[in-house]
């Protein structure tokens, strides 16, 4: 049985969505790894992250960062292209990670990565791949019982966010989601820093580090909404 209260996320992102989940990173080092843009720190509320969304070239995105019980997050509501999968090995190198998605036409996916290897993803489990910290989880959330069908996709980001929290204990907490301030930044184009050497295998050394000297942008520095985490 599916929790009633995690079914706000489709429509909180109507549009589309991609959550991405690091164990113990900070937010702002889970967006770097993400390939953000350094130029464009700062902390958003949902709808400076619209009006900034509004203004991005295709294939770019706000992500709106924040930690919750151990879990860094990051929220894209548009603008999400293509399966993250490159971006999910540097995100999860040293840690573990899981991507969860939803595109505007319905469709779906989940990804879950360990020490910078991809470990299981919707078509690997649903082929009959191990699902390796996933378990079983896909099936007991009802995911990949039946295939959707076309634009019915309500009720897919209740799954996938039970299958997070049942699976790994990562939840996404909605007040910080859609009342924060969180530290957010533009990612998507810009080639990302490989994290340091010696916490993945086969890394190589970054090729710049964090961010650093970043101007404040709306909010930064100053009060906060109770809450919100940077």
């Amino acid at each position: 049985m599916i929790d009633p209260g995690l079914a706000w996320l489709d429509a909180f992102c109507e549009p589309g969505f991609r959550v991405t989940f690091a164990h113990r990173l900070a937010p702002r080092e889970l967006l770097t790894r993400m390939g953000a843009d350094p130029a464009t720190f700062r902390r958003r509320d949902a709808a400076a992250a619209e009006q900034a969304q509004a203004r991005l070239a295709w294939g770019l995105s706000v992500a709106r960062a924040g930690l919750h019980e151990g879990w860094a997050y990051a929220v894209e509501s548009a603008g999400v292209h293509g399966s993250g999968r490159e971006t999910l090995r540097r995100v999860s190198c040293g840690t573990r990670a899981l991507v969860l998605s939803r595109a505007a036409d319905g469709g779906w996916a989940f990804a879950f990565a360990e020490g910078g290897e991809v470990v299981a993803t919707r078509e690997s489990v649903s082929a009959g791949r191990d699902a390796g910290a996933l378990g079983d989880w896909p099936w007991r959330v009802g995911l990949l019982d039946d295939e959707p069908v076309a634009g019915q996709w309500a009720g897919a980001g209740a799954r996938l966010l039970a299958l997070a929290e049942g699976a790994l204990g990562a939840r996404l907490p909605r007040e910080q989601v859609e009342w924060g301030w969180l530290v957010s930044a533009e990612v998507g184009a810009v080639s990302p820093p490989a994290p340091p050497v010696g916490i993945g295998p086969g890394v190589s050394a970054p090729g710049r580090g964090r961010p650093q000297g970043v101007a404040a942008g709306p909010g930064l520095g100053g009060p906060r909404p109770e809450g919100a985490v940077s």
